[in-house]
């Protein structure tokens, strides 16, 4: 992975190029990501974003022509309207070898500090499609809860309601982290989705998803901090990418060992 960034206040660019050759018989077969985007800062508060991505993989089975291309654009235009709170408008268009859709969607992010350590986000979206095989206006609630006042455990979750013309789904989740011992942590994980089709015989689907694990984490030097930053979602297929970011005295050394698990 390889990645560009321009900080020009007030405009920011990022540019990114991705190769993930895991299960690729041959080089030419890995997945390949191309990414470019950048934003606008105004000076009362708002911004004007923009990301384009391209992800194509040569040499594909599944693709009648030996390639197998899909790329996404979004363009967005928020603003703070309150404390914690702010309206979005955004331009979405994607494309593969079917062809290509276009949605326009607005809405509300908010944040709610409830109690020390307890915190609420809320969002409202409104979706019109323009073209694609899936045209299905709709309008979306989400709200989720985040409590990490307890050094010892930790706790998340969240539900969302998606409701549009042919179907109606909803999706709830919850995590936690509780910690046992200054290097052991009991993992848990439950993820709820339910989906009604709205045509004649289209019938409702229910999945449900629930990971439980251990971690452990030895002597990590307080200047170091680990993320996931993409991880495929349930039942998807894709690449898993962590990131160590700080800085390490000169000479230092260590063994980095990771674990996925995957159901």
């Amino acid at each position: 992975m390889a990645s560009v960034d321009a900080d020009l206040n007030p405009v920011s660019i990022r540019v990114t190029y991705e190769i993930d050759a895991a299960g690729a018989r041959f080089w030419v077969d890995a997945r390949r990501l191309l990414a470019a985007g950048g934003e606008y800062q105004f000076g009362t508060g708002g911004r004007l974003y923009g990301r384009h991505e391209l992800v194509s993989s040569l040499g594909s089975d599944s693709a009648p022509d030996g390639q197998q291309r899909r790329d996404a654009t979004v363009i967005g235009l928020d603003a703070e309207y309150m404390k914690n709170g702010r309206s979005f408008s955004e331009y979405r268009a994607s494309g593969a070898a079917q062809g290509r859709g276009a949605e326009a969607a607005i809405g509300l992010r908010n944040r709610w500090n409830l109690a020390q350590g307890l915190r609420m986000d809320t969002t409202f979206e409104r979706v019109e499609v323009f073209s694609g095989a899936h045209q299905n206006p709709s309008a979306a609630v989400t709200a989720a809860l985040a409590y990490t006042r307890d050094p010892r455990w930790k706790g998340t979750a969240r539900m969302e309601w998606r409701g549009g013309q042919t179907s109606d789904s909803g999706l709830a989740t919850l995590g936690l982290g509780v910690k046992l011992s200054e290097r052991w942590t009991l993992l848990g994980r439950n993820r709820y989705a339910y989906s009604r089709n709205k045509a004649p015989g289209g019938g409702d689907k229910t999945d449900e998803w629930l990971q439980a694990g251990m971690a452990a984490c030895g002597a990590v030097p307080s200047e170091l901090s680990c993320q996931v930053r993409v991880r495929p979602a349930p039942g998807a297929s894709g690449a898993i990418i962590w990131t160590l970011n700080g800085r390490l005295p000169p000479g230092a050394s260590g063994t980095l060992k990771f674990m996925a698990v995957v159901r």
